[in-house]
């Protein structure tokens, strides 16, 4: 759902886990379109994890400022033309 309303989805994955290969799920679900990235379940600042979701933030603001920029130069009342 969040993807096809043009967000952005993250598949994490704990490289600690006892599990055989702990990224090979969360590769799975960004090969089968279900998320857009696959990185470390590390929160801490300056992890892949934060880095990328400071950048889609950024990427994601821009694009609601252009949408409301735009927005505003259509509403704009133009002078009448002599």
């Amino acid at each position: 759902l969040i993807k096809s309303k043009g967000g952005f989805t993250f598949a994490v994955y704990n490289p600690n886990s006892e599990k055989e290969n702990p990224a090979e799920k969360a590769y799975s679900l960004v090969r089968a379109g279900r998320a857009n990235f696959c990185v470390q379940a590390d929160y801490n600042k300056g992890s892949e994890l934060y880095d990328l979701t400071k950048n889609v933030l950024i990427e994601i603001s821009d694009k609601i400022i252009t949408a409301h920029k735009t927005s505003l130069e259509q509403e704009s009342i133009k002078p009448p033309e002599h």
